[in-house]
C-alpha cells in the first residue's frame, strides 16, 4: 500500500472547473462534433446502443493519434447520479495524452442518453451499460480490441471491481474512490437504524406508486443530513454536486427516484473478487473517504492478484477532480494500464519500457532515476522473448516486484526472484 506525501503550500488550480479551457477548438464534422485541444487530445461526440435505447458519450482521442494506429481502449464509469460532464473528463484527458483512446459516456436514464425511468440508479442495468460501451469501443477503428481497461469512480469504481470477474475482455480495471456491496456500505457510512429505515422506506414507496398508479417517485439526489427531501443526504457530495451545476455542468439534475437507493443496498459488486484474475485492479481510496477505508481494504484482501492498493489523504469526492489528488490518481491510473495494456502493435522495446518504468522489478539493479542498467535491460529482453504472449510478460515481470506470485497453473509457482532467473 503507498500513502502519498501532499506537498504543503502548493497553489494549483482546481482542474475539475476548468476542464474546459478557452484554448479549445470546436469543429463540427457531417458525423460528430469534435473537440480538439491542441497537443493534447481529441474529443468525439458518439452514441452508441444499450439495449434498447442509444446512450451517449465522448471518446477521448490522443491528439497526435496517427493514421492505422491501434490504441489501447478504457471505457470508463460514472460516480452515482454523475453525467459524463462531471469528474470523469478530468481523467479521460490525462489519460488521452498518456495515448489511451477513452469513452466516456450517460448511463441509460441520465444525461444525454435515452431511457426510461431518468435518474434512476439501477446498478445492474447500469453494468450492463458498461458492457455494451466495451463492446463499442472495440469495434473503432482506431482501438485494439485485444487491449482493453475500465475506469470507475464512486459507484462507477463498484462497477469495475463487478466487471473484473464477470467480463474477461478487461485486462486491467481501476476503481476511484469505490462504492462497495450495498449493505456493508450503508451500514458502515449511516448504521444499522439508517439502513433499516431504507427497507421500510421502499415498501411505503412501493405502496404509495400503487396506490397512486405512479412509475417512480422522486426526491432531491443529495441535500444536507436530516433534510427529508433528498434520497442522499451527504454534505460533501451536496456541495460539490451543487458547485459543478453552478459551475462547469449546468445540465446536471438534481434528482433521483427513491427507489434508487434500495437498488444500491441490493448491489454486491465485490463478492467474487477473489475470481477476478488475470484482470489487474488497481484501487485508489482517500483516507476521508465516505466510504470507510477499512472496507475497501477488506475487498482489497480478497481480490486476486494482480492488484495494488494506493491510499490519498484526500476526501471521497477530491478524487473527483481537485489537485493535487486528480493528478496523483491519474498519474496511477496510467501507470497501471501502461503495465497491464499491451497493443498488438507494441514493440518488445515498447514493452520492456512500459514494465520497467511502471514497477520496481528487478528492483536490487535498478536505479530509479536513471532506469534499468544494462544487465537488467538484457535480462527482461531475454525474458519477453520466452512469452508470445508480450502482455502476459509484462503481468508476469510485474509480480517480481512482490517476491512471490502464481503462474496460473496450480502446480507451479515461483517464490523468489532468483528462483525465477534459475
Amino acid at each position: 500500500m503507498i500513502i502519498f506525501s501532499l506537498f504543503v503550500g502548493v497553489n494549483l488550480p482546481d482542474l475539475f472547473i476548468s476542464s474546459y479551457a478557452s484554448t479549445q477548438k470546436n469543429i463540427t464534422s457531417n458525423d460528430n462534433s469534435i473537440i480538439i485541444e491542441e497537443g493534447k487530445y481529441i474529443r468525439k461526440d458518439i452514441t452508441f446502443p444499450c439495449s434498447d435505447v442509444q446512450c451517449s458519450g465522448w471518446l477521448y482521442l490522443p491528439s497526435d493519434l496517427q493514421p492505422g494506429e491501434k490504441l489501447p481502449g478504457i471505457v470508463t464509469a460514472n460516480p452515482i447520479t454523475s453525467i459524463k460532464q462531471i469528474a470523469l473528463p478530468n481523467y479521460a484527458e490525462r489519460l488521452a495524452q498518456a495515448g489511451f483512446a477513452i469513452l466516456v459516456f450517460d448511463y441509460r436514464g441520465w444525461g444525454s442518453s435515452e431511457g426510461e425511468p431518468r435518474n434512476h440508479i439501477a446498478p445492474y442495468e447500469q453494468v450492463q451499460d458498461v458492457k455494451d460501451a466495451i463492446t463499442w469501443l472495440q469495434n473503432q477503428a482506431e482501438i485494439d480490441p485485444e487491449s482493453m481497461g475500465g475506469l470507475g469512480v464512486s459507484m462507477g469504481g463498484a462497477h469495475m471491481l463487478y466487471l473484473a470477474t464477470f467480463d474477461n475482455r478487461l485486462d486491467a480495471v481501476v476503481a476511484v474512490a469505490t462504492a462497495i456491496n450495498g449493505v456493508n456500505m450503508w451500514q458502515g457510512m449511516f448504521g444499522e437504524e439508517a439502513f433499516n429505515q431504507i427497507i421500510n422506506q421502499d415498501a411505503e414507496d412501493r405502496a404509495n406508486r400503487f396506490e397512486n398508479n405512479i412509475t417512480q417517485t422522486y426526491k432531491n439526489a443529495w441535500g444536507m443530513p436530516g433534510d427529508s427531501n433528498c434520497v442522499f443526504c451527504v454534505e460533501e457530495a451536496y456541495r460539490y454536486y451543487t458547485n459543478a451545476q453552478k459551475t462547469y455542468a449546468p445540465e446536471f439534475e438534481n434528482r433521483a427516484t427513491v427507489q434508487s437507493i434500495q437498488n444500491i443496498l441490493e448491489y454486491n459488486p465485490d463478492f467474487a473478487v477473489n475470481l477476478a484474475s488475470p484482470t489487474a485492479v488497481l484501487f485508489i481510496h482517500a483516507t476521508k473517504d465516505v466510504v470507510p477505508l477499512a472496507m475497501v481494504e477488506e475487498i482489497y484482501n480478497r481480490t486476486s492478484n494482480p492488484k495494488k492498493l494506493v491510499v490519498t489523504d484526500s476526501l471521497h469526492t477530491e478524487l473527483y477532480g481537485t489537485e493535487p489528488y486528480i493528478t496523483q490518481a491519474a498519474g496511477e491510473a496510467i501507470k497501471w494500464f501502461d503495465t497491464y495494456l499491451v497493443t498488438s502493435n507494441t514493440s518488445a522495446t515498447a514493452n520492456i519500457t512500459n514494465a520497467t518504468k511502471t514497477t520496481d522489478a528487478i528492483n536490487s539493479t535498478t536505479d530509479p532515476a536513471s532506469g534499468p542498467d544494462q544487465n537488467t535491460r538484457n535480462f527482461i529482453q531475454q525474458f519477453f522473448s520466452y512469452f508470445d504472449n508480450k502482455a502476459d510478460a509484462s503481468i508476469i515481470l510485474n509480480h517480481l516486484r512482490d517476491g512471490s506470485f502464481n503462474l496460473g497453473f496450480p502446480d507451479r509457482a515461483v517464490h523468489n526472484k532468483q528462483e525465477f532467473v534459475d
